[in-house]
């Protein structure tokens, strides 16, 4: 969303490498979250919840983001939840990844504790 805020952090959470992404937009309810998950989906304007809006300009982007972290994060194992921020709209989009292999764990326990700003709730 053109002026919107985006917030990125990634650490560890358990020796489990964990990346948190988040932003601001259109409110999304919940019930439309796992929509979002499919190709060619996109955000839903208010009133509109469970069909996708019409593209308005070459920046509006085709719908495939989500999609493609939901199969990053099947393809590696990674725990993957999407949930509709409760002020400002927009999502917060958090990836945990499967404990590394004992030769990596020791790299990952050096990483600092995921920290999730108040801000992203």
């Amino acid at each position: 969303m053109p002026g919107g805020t985006v917030w990125v952090t990634a650490g560890s959470d358990d020796g489990r490498a964990c990346l948190t992404v988040a932003n601001t937009g259109a409110e999304i309810p919940p019930e439309a979250v796992s929509r979002l998950l499919l190709p060619f989906q996109r955000g839903a304007e208010a009133g509109d919840a469970f069909r996708s809006r019409p593209r308005s300009g070459p920046d509006d982007g085709l719908g495939l983001g989500l999609s493609i972290v939901a199969a990053i994060a099947t393809a590696h194992g990674a725990d993957l939840t999407v949930t509709p921020r409760l002020t400002g709209g927009g999502l917060t989009v958090r990836l945990v990844f499967p404990e590394p292999p004992a030769e990596l764990s020791s790299a990952v326990e050096k990483l600092p504790a995921a920290d999730v700003a108040p801000a992203l709730t």
